[in-house]
């Protein structure tokens, strides 16, 4: 009697290895700063009681592109974001003098009482002129030779209480 063997089915095809993607490299976000120099207080009555603080100073655009930054004259504009509907923004016009660089900062209360306190009520620290700088990062670089905006990703700030002379 003969066994009937079964014969053996072929080997499957090795799967075709996927072609490896090179990763995406990550944008680097472009830091832009505003060293302050001066404040200005705006208090606006309506439905409801907003505040905006003006501090103005000296601005770097692009200040960490390998390029190096551009100076020029800026102003950071803090309002409460109670009720904001507004996102934080950058705005560059050259051809403007004393408002070239506009940073619009919509902060916690916390935060805005801090700088209220520092500069409005005296009430802050000893340190009567700390020094203040403001940083926010963006996606794009801003072009320095046109007017341009963009949406700040991320923002904050640093307050040396014993700024060296």
């Amino acid at each position: 009697m003969k066994i009937a063997r079964k014969k053996p089915k072929p080997a499957a095809k090795a799967p075709v290895p996927a072609k490896k993607r090179p990763r995406p490299v990550e944008p680097i976000a472009i830091e832009h700063r505003i060293a302050v120099v001066s404040v200005a207080l705006a208090v606006s009555y309506g439905r409801d009681r907003t505040e905006r603080m003006e501090l103005r100073g000296t601005a770097t655009l692009n200040a960490n592109v390998e390029e190096g930054g551009q100076r020029t004259a800026g102003v950071v504009i803090l309002a409460a974001r109670k009720g904001a509907k507004s996102a934080n923004r950058i705005a560059y016009a050259p051809a403007s003098l004393n408002r070239a660089f506009v940073l619009s900062l919509f902060l916690d209360e916390g935060d805005l009482a801090l700088f209220r306190d520092l500069f409005i009520t005296g009430t802050g620290p000893e340190s009567a002129d700390p020094g203040v700088v403001f940083w926010a990062r963006t996606v794009h670089e801003l072009k320095t030779d046109e007017s341009g905006s963009e949406p700040v990703i991320e923002f904050g700030f640093r307050i040396d209480f014993a700024p060296v002379p």
